[in-house]
């Protein structure tokens, strides 16, 4: 349901009403360029508490889902991407506690209000966040140390990655048992928008293999691509397109090799035991790209590459025939990303609050 503002309210904070306690709440960029990598981060982590949170998300993004609305967070919409006035709010009417920013459009004058009044924890890719009660930077080889200088708690590397629970049970389940040595299913994902279009360049590049793969595409329900991509695999026999899956480990599962972006859902494949080939779309997710293949966790593929089909289509069936290097890469996000990142932050936050 929408209004002026995006979408409303279902669990309106009116004067009226009677007041309730939020330990924490959760301002997250939300605007459909950005993508949903911070509303994933954000959920893992409110749902690591096992308890009420506040959501705060910019007022133009998609409508929250039927089930982050039926978990009985507070939900409210900004004023505009970047703003903060609704949770500052919220502080100051004591009805959070403390408060989470993921995006990197909050103003420094906004995190020295919300210190003032409770802890700050901020969820940072790059390395450069100077004030915060907590920091927590989920990059592959990271070590606090970057945060050293500036006196900041980090909380850094993959096993603070921040998944939903599902995917420790799903990493545990891996760990557990044997996969047999398959090279015919490949999954396509970049993101829920994919605004590039390199789903399409994917595409291009596996009409020309000499051996059938079945091939499975991930987009957002917005995706600017998304009627192009619809018609393509469509033109291919074992393609098929997959909008909006309420079961990413599912797809994780059946999929033999992936390609992908290099954010959360590079963290959630290593973590699921599922090899990629990965190009860096954006500037934040270069660093988790480069620790994870310096660990020999995922193999990167320059833009350049992803671009001209023929070279993509020489990487990809190379990487589905090379069962030993599936098996060392698997082995190694197996071991680098648990799944248990958001129960180690929460546990820290706790002991923060008041």
């Amino acid at each position: 349901m929408r209004n002026s503002r995006g979408w409303s309210n279902p669990l309106p904070l009116s004067d009226s009403a009677r007041p309730m306690q939020f330990v924490w709440g959760f301002r997250v960029a939300s605007r459909p360029e950005v993508g949903k990598g911070h509303i994933q981060r954000a959920r893992a982590l409110a749902e690591a508490f096992r308890e009420r949170v506040a959501y705060f998300f910019d007022p133009q993004g998609d409508a929250p889902d039927a089930a982050l609305v039926g978990s009985g967070a507070m939900i409210e919409a900004e004023p505009a991407p970047g703003r903060c006035d609704r949770l500052l709010g919220a502080l100051a009417q004591g009805r959070i506690q403390g408060a989470v920013f993921d995006g990197y459009d909050f103003s420094e004058g906004a995190i020295e209000a919300c210190m003032a009044r409770g802890p700050c924890v901020r969820i940072d890719d790059f390395g450069t966040v100077r004030r915060a009660s907590l920091v927590v930077n989920p990059t592959i080889g990271v070590d606090d140390g970057i945060y050293g200088c500036v006196g900041v708690r980090a909380l850094c590397g993959a096993e603070y990655a921040l998944l939903h629970s599902d995917y420790a049970t799903e990493n545990a389940r891996v760990r557990s048992g044997s996969r047999s040595d398959r090279s015919r299913r490949l999954l396509v994902s970049f993101g829920a928008r994919d605004s590039r279009n390199h789903s399409a360049a994917v595409l291009d590049a596996v009409r020309q293999l000499d051996t059938k793969v079945e091939i499975t595409v991930v987009l957002g329900a917005h995706a600017p691509h998304r009627r192009e991509i619809e018609a393509a695999c469509s033109a291919l026999s074992e393609a098929r397109l997959v909008v909006e899956p309420p079961d990413m480990i599912a797809l994780y599962r059946e999929a033999d090799l992936a390609v992908g972006a290099g954010g959360v859902s590079l963290l959630e494949r290593m973590c699921c035991g599922l090899p990629s080939l990965v190009v860096a779309l954006e500037a934040n997710q270069r660093g988790n790209i480069e620790g994870a293949v310096k660990l020999g966790a995922a193999v990167m593929i320059e833009e350049s590459t992803a671009r001209a089909p023929q070279r993509l289509a020489a990487v990809i069936s190379a990487s589905l025939a090379d069962h030993r290097a599936h098996a060392r890469i698997r082995a190694a996000g197996l071991t680098i990303v648990d799944g248990q990142g958001a129960n180690r932050v929460a546990a820290a936050m706790r002991a923060m609050a008041v």
